[in-house]
């Protein structure tokens, strides 16, 4: 369906293409900024197009960055921070061109804008959730492969806290602390150091702590919760956890543990419809905001 923003960015691909190339060049050590340049012109161009095809209801962007993670996710060159670089130098290429076609006080503007920053705040959290399994699998395989030497057995702890607990901030004010596997006192601390480091860096408002990939919950990781939440809060950041499964649900009922400070959701996608709430945003799908504006 082509629509006025879908005919503009159409027009010009190749004017947000060498903008967000010229960005990209300042970024020194990102990934994308290392690729041969007809790589990097030839992603940045497929990004582009995906993003054009989910707004004139084509397909969906999120299959696509889906694909992209995975790829990614197996790249030991590839950091997780590089995403957001490119997806933010790419979000202010395309504002740049509305700007320009648009002027930045116009109600057209401003619509096209929001159309735009829905689609990649969706695309945003696909790549994460998708990244994140892809890591999980990923540090699996390594795991079978090592041999139990005492230098590969160093690597695999680094290669552990690497992979095992990433934190990816999807917006400017969330941040997401995916735990898999299980957690010891060492273990635990160095993760509690690491998010409130990350919570103060990037000035971050609401951490999802998902416990999907943490096989058993009892009373020190119940106590942990608690301990990083008290935490996080005197940053003057919230908690919100997902990820419990019935079976951990009737084991911490079963501890008689106070969790009121926990704000709780189901899954990932959840949390992160709740977090955007809480900025005042959330994720709609183009077509039924169409619908809705008709």
């Amino acid at each position: 369906m082509t629509t006025p923003l879908v005919d503009a960015l159409t027009a010009h691909i190749d004017t947000i293409l060498q903008d967000n190339d010229a960005r990209l060049a300042r970024l020194e050590g990102n990934f994308y900024q290392r690729m041969p340049e007809d790589q990097r012109h030839a992603t940045i161009r497929s990004a582009i197009q995906a993003l054009i095809a989910d707004l004139a209801g084509q397909s969906s962007v999120d299959t696509y960055y889906r694909e992209i993670a995975l790829k990614r996710a197996r790249n030991p060159a590839y950091r997780i921070e590089s995403f957001k670089e490119v997806h933010l130098a790419l979000y202010a290429s395309m504002q740049n061109i509305l700007s320009q076609l648009y002027g930045d006080e116009t109600a057209e503007y401003a619509d096209a804008l929001h159309r735009i920053n829905e689609v990649m705040l969706r695309s945003s959290a696909a790549f994460y959730e998708a990244y994140t399994l892809e890591r999980e699998t990923a540090l699996r395989e390594r795991e079978a492969e090592l041999e139990a030497s005492a230098e590969e057995q160093e690597k695999l702890v680094s290669i552990l806290r690497e992979l095992s607990s990433p934190i990816v901030p999807v917006h400017d004010s969330i941040l997401v602390l995916p735990l898999v596997g299980a957690i010891d006192t060492s273990r635990a601390q160095t993760i509690t150091e690491d998010l409130l480091e990350a919570i103060v860096q990037r000035q971050a408002d609401l951490v999802i702590i998902d416990i999907t990939g943490v096989p058993v919950v009892d009373t020190s990781i119940a106590n942990y919760l608690l301990q990083t939440t008290k935490a996080v809060n005197l940053l003057g950041a919230q908690v919100i956890l997902v990820g419990i499964s019935a079976e951990v649900a009737q084991t911490i009922v079963g501890l008689d543990l106070d969790l009121n400070r926990l704000t709780v959701r189901a899954n990932l996608q959840d949390g992160i419809d709740y977090a955007l709430g809480q900025l005042g945003l959330q994720i709609t799908p183009i077509h039924s905001a169409a619908r809705a504006r008709v």
